[in-house]
């Protein structure tokens, strides 16, 4: 999800048109200060599966994964999640050479500085 918004992002920036009706749609999408944004859904539905599954495990018994303060199974998810995030918009970045001016232009730089190396 994230990458296929960032591509339309991409695309409507590059053709001059950055609030395009299919870009403004995938910013708020990406946006974790809108309540409503997809991107928001998918982590609560990610660290209920995580949490699901490890709801009797503790951080301890799991070596302390991520974040070797984590005391609660919900801190190791938020500590992964976050993670992945950084990896994705990592990848974006080595993918376009330099997503920082667009991410700029279209307002996602701050959110997901990443893109900025």
């Amino acid at each position: 999800m994230f990458v296929t918004c960032f591509q339309k992002v991409l695309g409507a920036v590059a053709s001059g048109d950055p609030t395009s009706e299919p870009a403004a749609d995938c910013l708020r999408d990406l946006d974790p200060n809108v309540a409503t944004a997809k991107i928001l859904r998918f982590r609560a539905a990610a660290s209920a599966q995580i949490l699901a599954r490890c709801a009797t495990t503790t951080p301890a018994a799991l070596a302390n994964p991520c974040d070797p303060d984590a005391t609660t199974i919900t801190e190791v998810a938020d500590c992964v999640l976050d993670t992945q995030l950084d990896r994705v918009t990592e990848s974006l970045a080595a993918e376009y050479g330099r997503p920082c001016s667009i991410a700029t232009a279209a307002g996602l730089a701050a959110l997901y500085p990443r893109l900025c190396p």
